[in-house]
């Protein structure tokens, strides 16, 4: 079965906020996201499908085809051309203009010396410590958020980079989306006048636009951005054009069946050589991941070895793992048989990097593993979770 590609058009910002209660008697503040969660595009994405089909209803049978449509994305594309990805959390930039200090470190599993031990929470794994550390501390400065697939994949690939400023003042790599706050009011319907104590607030996202990132703190006029999604089987979304709400308080985008940025999504050629000599290899989660074991997938036994999802002949062991603290993930289910809220779960932040020995198998295979899913739950995989990509150290 073949996939589908879907260029989505921002057309006003969108809301996408968390779990948090917003509402009477639980907040008047809407606290906003970075970028969507899977969960909340595939939501919007699945109705997209049905609504662009005006002959079908949401019956059973249609639920369970629209939860067994796999949902991928959505990501940043600049000219129809560039696919943007979260940046790696083992790059670590020091810059002080003072001292005029500017350089770019790995982090990577270092194995223990004589004499020297840690508290690390799983037996076997090695501390993940910066590659050729300079001898004084210093305090990193922020990467830029979004990066193009072909620098992304030169770092996974262990090319060197240039100092900080040379690499991220080139003017490709991409800022966060922008928040914005607006305060709102309750307007009573039979008085035409705002209620007292009613004032409450909504975060918005622009994904329209995302601004360059400079070094020197200099304002670069903003680029156009479309998102790019990938759906599999691509059965309900043949000539799909249609307007549809994407994220909460029903901010429409336009939604467009687009076969060209298929080629956007694979993996890039050196990567893949380099991929398949390797017996190091690392994954960088793309989307935000949901395992059994929080920041442990649960494909991994109780000797941090395991065979990834979908990738049947290779055996890897976890060496180490650089991740930032748990997210939340708080769902509500309008499933008609079990509604109400979700139970919590921990979710592992998007840029993650798990650093794995190949035991068993040609690794070769993770080229075909670009941008598809780790997660431990297979309907979590179908909602576009633990997206990874591979590369090596």
């Amino acid at each position: 079965m073949t996939a589908a590609y879907v260029e989505i058009t921002g057309l006003d910002p969108i809301v996408a906020r968390d779990g948090r209660p917003f509402g009477d008697g639980t907040g008047n503040r809407m606290r906003g996201l970075p970028w969507p969660l899977p969960s909340a595009v595939a939501g919007s994405a699945r109705r997209a499908l049905v609504v662009a089909q005006p002959e079908r209803c949401f019956d059973e049978t249609t639920i369970q085809q629209l939860l067994a449509t796999a949902v991928a994305g959505v990501f940043p594309v600049v000219d129809g051309q560039t696919l943007y990805l979260p940046a790696p959390k083992n790059c670590v930039w020091q810059w002080d203009k003072k001292r005029q200090v500017d350089a770019i470190y790995r982090a990577l599993p270092q194995p223990l010396g004589e004499g020297e031990g840690c508290d690390l929470p799983q037996p076997g794994l090695q501390p993940v410590m910066l590659q050729n550390a300079p001898e004084d501390d210093f305090k990193p400065e922020p990467v830029p958020a979004w990066w193009p697939v072909d620098e992304l994949a030169r770092w996974l690939s262990g090319e060197p980079f240039p100092s900080g400023q040379a690499t991220f003042g080139t003017g490709r790599f991409l800022t966060a989306a922008r928040q914005q706050l607006r305060d709102r009011v309750c307007i009573n319907p039979w008085r035409g006048a705002a209620e007292e104590s009613r004032l409450f607030a909504v975060s918005d996202l622009n994904v329209t636009h995302l601004e360059p990132y400079d070094p020197q703190g200099d304002e670069r006029s903003p680029v156009r951005i479309t998102l790019s999604l990938r759906l599999h089987p691509s059965d309900l979304a043949e000539n799909l054009s249609l307007l549809h709400p994407l994220g909460g308080n029903r901010r429409l985008v336009c939604w467009r069946t687009a076969p060209e940025q298929e080629a956007l999504w694979k993996v890039p050629a050196k990567l893949a050589d380099r991929l398949a000599a390797a017996r190091q290899v690392c994954l960088m989660l793309a989307t935000p991941a949901l395992f059994e074991l929080g920041y442990l997938p649960g494909w991994l036994d109780h000797t941090l070895t395991g065979s990834p999802p979908g990738i049947a002949g290779l055996r890897v062991k976890l060496v180490g793992i650089i991740c930032d603290r748990w997210r939340a993930l708080a769902r509500f289910s309008y499933d008609w048989r079990q509604p109400g809220p979700r139970p919590l779960r921990r979710m592992v932040p998007a840029g993650s990097m798990y650093f794995f020995q190949v035991l068993e198998g040609n690794p070769a295979v993770l080229a075909e593993a670009w941008l598809q899913s780790v997660c431990d739950d297979p309907q979590d995989r179908r909602d576009g979770f633990g997206l990874a990509v591979w590369g090596i150290w």
